[in-house]
């Protein structure tokens, strides 16, 4: 999403940080979003950076008057399907200094220098 969003996994320091500090069990399944002062999980934080993309995609952001429930049981279904559905690539070494400078291993939350930050 126009390298608006930066990465860091879950199961790093970082991820294990945020997700204590919102109160998210560690074995935590799901994409986390900080953005604002708060995390979505789940269909919150899938709509969230769908809505971000500069593409006909972001149009997928109205499905959040859904509720929860519903969105999050078919966000389940994705995520155990995503390969299917999606496929799945290997990055080469351009892509890889590209998202490597995306990742985050240390982070401050600060809204002036980054809109949101995105884990999985």
């Amino acid at each position: 999403p126009a390298r608006r969003i930066a990465f860091a996994p879950l199961q790093s320091n970082l991820g294990q940080e945020v997700l204590a500090g919102f109160g998210f069990p560690a074995d935590l399944d799901s994409v986390v979003v900080y953005s604002a002062g708060e995390a979505k999980i789940r269909s919150d934080a899938a709509l969230y950076v769908i809505g971000q993309l500069q593409s006909g995609w972001s149009a997928l952001s109205c499905f959040r008057w859904v509720p929860r429930s519903l969105r999050d049981f078919g966000y389940k279904l994705v995520a155990a399907n995503r390969y299917a559905l999606l496929g799945h690539r290997t990055v080469d070494a351009k892509d890889d200094v590209a998202l490597s400078a995306r990742l985050l291993d240390t982070w401050t939350p600060n809204e002036a220098e980054m809109k949101s930050a995105c884990n999985t």
